[in-house]
């Protein structure tokens, strides 16, 4: 196994360290970057399922997804439900939280890009100062399902 170097690190280090000196554009850069890269594994019909901060390097100022020691290609006969222990909680898509039999779909991938927008332009990871990760699945389902009801039902 031969691996590129990353000068830059991990995306959530890169930016802890340059924040302050990156762009909008330079930011805007890197959003590009990676959903080039995501479009190309999704036109592949593969599903990253684990796409967080610190499986993005950065190497001479470009983005570069890694870690696809969990991906699925969407056309296999396997299952592609959510498995128990993967994923960084903070970037899943809460559907896969609520329910461990949930297909982790290109939308999922999505929903984590999603979340790599927030942090590249916030320069935080998500939820930086919640450490309980049982709690934060819960907190994020909690809102998503509070938010999700019709105005009505929360009076019966």
């Amino acid at each position: 196994l031969i691996m590129e170097y990353a000068n830059g690190g991990d995306l959530q280090s890169y930016l802890k360290n340059n924040f302050n000196y990156l762009t909008w554009n330079d930011k805007k850069k890197l959003a590009f970057q990676i959903a080039d890269g995501l479009n190309y594994l999704h036109n592949e019909n593969v599903i990253h399922r684990d796409l967080h901060s610190r499986n993005i390097v950065i190497h001479e100022n470009t983005a570069k997804i890694t870690d696809f020691g969990i991906s699925k290609n969407q056309n296999d006969q396997i299952s592609i439900a959510y498995i128990d222990n993967f994923g960084v909680v903070a970037y899943m898509e809460p559907k896969c939280l609520i329910d461990p039999n949930f297909p982790y779909t290109k939308s999922s991938d999505i929903y984590s890009f999603g979340v790599l927008m927030w942090e590249i332009s916030s320069g935080y990871p998500p939820f930086k100062d919640n450490d309980n990760i049982v709690a934060l699945a819960i907190s994020i389902n909690t809102d998503i399902i509070y938010y999700s009801m019709p105005l009505f039902a929360l009076y019966l």
